[in-house]
């Protein structure tokens, strides 16, 4: 049997046996990087058939990604791809099977497929350096350890290639199939789930909430929480606020207690601003929301993802959550604080777990699926009008650039493009898909760490195929300037209707807690927490933020930054708003939830 070996980061194609024995072990197998005029003319000797064969060892990216899919066209069924890990790099290899290739093909013409195919190299293709070069050392500079590209044009899938390790422990190499968190990249998955149980008339998107989470409901001291939908909730536009659960790093892991997914709807889920009016941006909205459909149906959050997403679109490498068999493949994270760490295992029953995950090559036929591809190895789950739908700007949002459909960020004028977007970062992952739908192109890049460099990147890649866009990119580099040092400015002056004595109360899972807040003309606030006595700040902008340090609990402790923040809009005589706050210290966790605060005068 025959195969062709591609080295993606090496931009390698060779024709080679099974098993190819190298007569001559001193040639390279050329490093990541390498490829040049000079390396285009080395070959490499193999036993191939029986015989020996000279074998181009580099063709330049350019022709690597139109060779594989000529090849591919050629030798069907091309569905057999596994992938290898390079001699020197490490990095992993795409090998497309040629079993047919000897049936549909005389032999000779297999072995001379790629040097033909490399010396009609077209003018146009595409050339990646740049955003490989970016990626690599981005890599290196931000302490990450693995990263995952994938390109996808008119439907297929152009250039994949994985850097770094998957699980350095187990001597697992990275792969354009590893799956990596995908932080909130996934919201726009569980959007798509969504509107599919939509399409099949399971659920109403318009619909309260509460009429499908039966066991357990979001709630509001002073709102009507009948115009909580789930639509609202995957708009961001519910009137939940800033969410974000982990366990807190300076205690035992054993200390930390995750509430259930009912206690966190009914602890977290606070409905603090008016429903359907303004977009605050909510992790527990979508947990909320994703509950809801499961709960509607009948079936698990995991097991609709699989059966409703992942399956129909070919997404073998996707899971939301993982199990242990998925966790053995996935990638590690590696975290600025703890270093790596390894996900965790089990149904997505709580927050913690309530993660997806996907692979670049997973993403990449996602991301085809929403450009209208309609590959015969998928089953279209919506119709093209609800995908239109889906991609639809109907929020406005904090960015001025960007607003909101269904789970996608919208661009209208991206370097002269209509950008719709997917992206999701925390301390574990950095993850990124944009697509220019008016051109069928996308790009997604996975990073196993907060990072920054992925945006760079990804412009860098679509710069490589669109040079308009690259013009725009280049053109906005040139135009930044370092900013000027300004003086910071002066106080804006609190008048009398802001400044003096505020009394209310915090409504914390746990129960009220009594806040008094004297405000002075220069923001200067002195505070009451509880039984405690604190300092902080107050500003008036289009609300009145005030910034305490500590918690609802204590102070903050010495050499750590916590602090209690309320965002307030004039409410009923007073003040109402969202408190976003550390969650209660005997849980365990760490991170930032939000609360209904109401201050009235006393």
């Amino acid at each position: 049997m025959l195969r062709i070996e591609r080295d993606r980061p090496c931009n390698i194609l060779d024709l080679v046996s099974d098993a190819p024995k190298p007569l001559d072990d001193r040639a390279p197998f050329l490093d990541a990087g390498a490829a040049s005029a000079q390396h285009a003319r080395r070959f490499r000797v193999f036993l191939v058939h029986g015989h020996t064969s000279l074998v181009p060892r580099c063709i330049h990216g350019a022709e690597t990604s139109q060779l594989t899919h000529q090849a591919d066209a050629r030798l069907r069924p091309a569905p057999h791809v596994t992938r290898q890990p390079s001699r020197t790099t490490g990095c992993r290899t795409s090998v497309l099977s040629a079993e047919n290739c000897v049936r549909s093909l005389a032999t000779g013409l297999c072995l001379t497929l790629a040097p033909a195919l490399a010396a009609q190299r077209p003018q146009n293709a595409p050339d990646f350096a740049e955003a490989r070069r970016l990626i690599r050392e981005g890599l290196a500079n931000e302490k990450a350890t693995a990263a995952a590209v994938a390109v996808v044009r008119g439907g297929k899938i152009i250039w994949e290639e994985a850097f770094g390790w998957a699980d350095s422990a187990n001597g697992l190499r990275a792969t354009p199939n590893s799956p990596f968190q995908l932080a909130s990249l996934n919201k726009t998955i569980e959007a798509t789930l969504a509107a599919v149980l939509e399409q099949q008339h399971r659920v109403d998107l318009d619909k309260p909430v509460n009429d499908y989470l039966r066991t357990t409901s979001v709630s509001s001291p002073v709102w009507d929480v009948r115009g909580v939908t789930l639509r609202r909730l995957l708009t961001h536009t519910a009137g939940v606020s800033t969410f974000d659960l982990g366990c807190d790093t300076g205690r035992p892991a054993s200390a930390c207690h995750f509430p259930t997914a009912d206690q966190t709807i009914r602890d977290y889920g606070i409905v603090a601003r008016p429903p359907g009016i303004e977009f605050d941006y909510s992790n527990v909205g979508y947990f909320i929301a994703t509950e809801a459909l499961a709960r509607a149906v009948g079936q698990s959050a995991r097991d609709l993802m699989r059966d409703e997403i992942f399956r129909p679109l070919g997404m073998t490498h996707s899971s939301f959550g993982l199990d242990s068999a998925e966790a053995r493949l996935a990638v590690v994270p590696n975290t600025p604080l703890r270093g790596l760490v390894r996900e965790p295992i089990g149904t997505p029953t709580e927050y913690r777990t309530a993660r997806g995950y996907s692979s670049a090559h997973d993403l990449a036929l996602f991301a085809a699926f929403h450009m209208k591809a309609h590959r015969r190895d998928q089953r279209a789950v919506l119709t093209d009008s609800a995908i239109d739908n889906m991609q639809r700007a109907t929020v406005p949002t904090d960015q001025p650039s960007s607003r909101y459909g269904l789970g996608w960020w919208i661009e209208e004028d991206r370097f002269g493009y209509r950008s719709v977007l997917a992206q999701g970062g925390n301390d574990r992952a950095s993850t990124w898909l944009r697509m220019i739908p008016s051109e069928r192109i996308a790009v997604v890049l996975l990073v196993n760490r907060g990072v920054g460099f992925p945006s760079s990147a990804v412009d860098a890649t679509l710069g490589a195929l669109l040079p308009r866009y690259a013009d725009g990119v280049v053109a906005q580099r040139r135009a930044a300037s370092p900013a000027p040092t300004i003086p910071p400015a002066a106080p804006r002056m609190l008048d009398s209707a802001t400044t003096g004595r505020w009394t209310g109360a915090v409504h914390a899972a746990g129960g009220k807690v009594p806040v008094t807040f004297v405000i002075d003309s220069i923001g200067t606030v002195r505070a009451t927490i509880g039984t405690r006595s604190d300092s902080g700040s107050a500003r008036l902008g289009r609300q009145l933020v005030v910034r305490i340090s500590g918690d609802l609990e204590a102070a903050a402790p010495s050499g750590i930054q916590r602090e209690i923040r309320l965002y307030l809009a004039p409410y009923r005589g007073g003040w109402g708003g969202v408190a976003t706050v550390r969650p209660p210290a005997a849980t365990g966790t760490d991170g930032r939830v939000s609360y209904w605060a109401e201050l009235r005068r006393p």
